[in-house]
């Protein structure tokens, strides 16, 4: 398949919305996002100031994204990702490997020393990440707590 990657930008935002909601829609998360949840929820990524976000076009549709934050580590640069997406059409196809790959290409241009991302355990996301090299930190640990509405 004939990729075309390019930075996204406020225009893009529409058919990232799209692509979003119906990534989520399906097993293992289940989510169902209105538009304009996930609107606020791209947006906010969006106006990050050392957002990178990266897009994957077919026929100059968009058929996956990647948004990632730039953060400052001591002497370096790590990428946080924030969310990655790709079409329930495109999936299985070697479209997120093929946006990946590309957006580790991107991180070494701009030396960029570490990727890293938090996600669900034994989920198929978790053995995708493994497939593209990633590893968990043993020292590290993601930690929530849930809040009462009172």
């Amino acid at each position: 398949m004939d990729y075309v990657f390019k930075r996204l930008d406020k225009a893009d935002l529409n058919d990232a919305v799209v692509i979003f909601q119906a990534a989520f829609l399906q097993a293992p998360w289940n989510e169902e996002w209105t538009k304009q949840q996930a609107y606020n929820r791209l947006i906010d990524y969006m106006e990050t100031k050392m957002g990178l976000h990266l897009g994957i076009f077919v026929e100059q549709r968009l058929v996956g994204f990647i948004f990632s934050r730039k953060m400052t580590y001591l002497e370096s640069y790590e990428l946080w990702i924030d969310e990655i997406c790709v079409d329930p059409n495109y999936q299985g196809k070697s479209t997120g490997s093929a946006l990946m790959d590309k957006l580790k290409e991107i991180c070494l241009n701009e030396h960029i020393e570490r990727i890293c991302l938090v996600t669900k355990r034994g989920k198929l996301s978790h053995g995708f990440y493994y497939k593209m090299g990633f590893d968990e930190d043993e020292s590290s640990v993601c930690l929530i707590h849930q809040l009462d509405k009172k």
